[in-house]
């Protein structure tokens, strides 16, 4: 049976409705269950009647939950055009998106379409993005299959593609109407790539919560079974913390960009290792550098720091930089990420677990580069 997870509103069965929750990141409801299609239906169907009604979803993914979909909204008045694509960074794209923009145009698309995209974090953020500039933006629906996009890309409403220069630097903010994660998806995905969720989860829990942090240094790799109860909890309360920081700062202009933790090193290592690493193992080996400068900079405890290691390590995420990196090739790359000032990368620290080195209300810092370069140096080096 399906789980509301979180539901601060309901869609309304209207189109008006569905165009005023699409404006609120922190207010898209979110369902999260197994066998979910039906109530997938219910959910946009009203928001989808009297919409051209597309389906854009990965097309790795099984034809027959895809088919079970479909089935279900035609049954409720919403039939869809479907159509397949390929998920992924590589498409994550100026280029990438141009093409989906065709095709919708080529399917006789306009101001009354409603998109619903299924699919990973990367496909959600395509989709996103060409819903906000389509026809100067429809309503989208997001439809998480992976643990990654169900913890995380899914929620907040960012929508971005990538560029040579960097990762998620042409975007907008453009909510979905609702969130929907049929963990059901989630048995064919591997363990590894699971695991690319948790860190996730797990840079919540540093930033957020040491309740949550607890809970995940007990459950392990536990909390990684998609028909148990532990991960759907997990994913609830990720969810959780994630709404309650987007509520307050929706265009991250102070709080929200705690969210970053682990990211500046994570989006320099994805530029760096291109398809090489995934985005859940950049996190964790970002996420234990943000620690690793927190202990010179914030007072962050080095038994917290072994702990955070732990965790990831725990659930089989890596701690170290991989083979080859090049410690003044990342510092180049962090320069260039969105969240630098004048050049300089921005760090999100910790000061303890679960709690964040505010600076002063920008709740990130510029750090002096011999401390970075000093710990990522020591990454690069056998693990202490």
């Amino acid at each position: 049976m399906p789980t509301a997870v979180s539901s601060r509103r309901r869609s309304g069965n209207s189109r008006r409705a569905a165009e005023s929750l699409s404006r609120s990141a922190a207010h898209s409801p979110f369902l999260a269950g197994r066998g979910l299609a039906e109530a997938a239906a219910r959910r946009l169907a009203p928001p989808a009647r009297g919409r051209r009604v597309v389906l854009l979803f990965d097309r790795k993914l099984p034809a027959r939950r895809i088919g079970a979909l479909a089935r279900a909204l035609t049954r409720r008045g919403a039939p869809p055009r479907l159509l397949p694509w390929p998920g992924g960074e590589k498409g994550k794209t100026r280029e990438g998106k141009a093409r989906l923009e065709d095709r919708l145009l080529s399917l006789g698309c306009g101001r009354d379409t409603f998109l619903i995209v299924a699919g990973g974090g990367s496909l959600l953020d395509l989709g996103g993005f060409t819903a906000a500039t389509f026809a100067r933006g429809i309503p989208w629906a997001a439809l998480p299959t992976t643990l990654l996009a169900m913890a995380d890309a899914a929620i907040g409403g960012k929508t971005a593609v990538n560029t040579p220069a960097g990762k998620n630097l042409i975007g907008a903010h453009h909510p979905p109407v609702t969130v929907i994660a049929d963990l059901a998806y989630l048995d064919t995905q591997s363990v590894s790539a699971r695991a690319d969720g948790l860190a996730e989860i797990i840079k919540i829990a540093v930033a957020r919560s040491p309740a949550l942090f607890r809970r995940l240094e007990r459950v392990g790799r536990r909390g990684l079974d998609p028909r148990g109860r532990i991960l759907a909890a997990l994913i609830a309360e990720a969810v959780r913390l994630k709404q309650q920081v987007v509520g307050v700062d929706e265009r991250e202009a102070g709080p929200r960009r705690a969210l970053n933790l682990g990211h500046t090193l994570a989006h320099a290592l994805e530029g760096e290792f291109p398809g090489g690493i995934s985005h859940g193992q950049a996190v964790s080996i970002g996420l234990v550098a943000a620690c690793r400068i927190a202990e010179a900079v914030t007072g962050f405890g080095p038994s917290g720091t072994a702990r955070v290691e732990e965790a990831l390590r725990r659930a089989g995420l890596p701690v170290r930089l991989p083979a080859g990196s090049d410690p003044a090739a990342l510092l180049r790359r962090a320069r260039a990420d969105k969240k630098a000032a004048g050049g300089r990368p921005r760090w999100v620290l910790p000061s303890r677990i679960g709690t964040l080195d505010p600076c002063g209300g920008i709740w990130a810092r510029v750090v002096p580069e011999p401390v970075v370069r000093s710990v990522l140096d020591s990454m690069a080096a056998a693990d202490r």
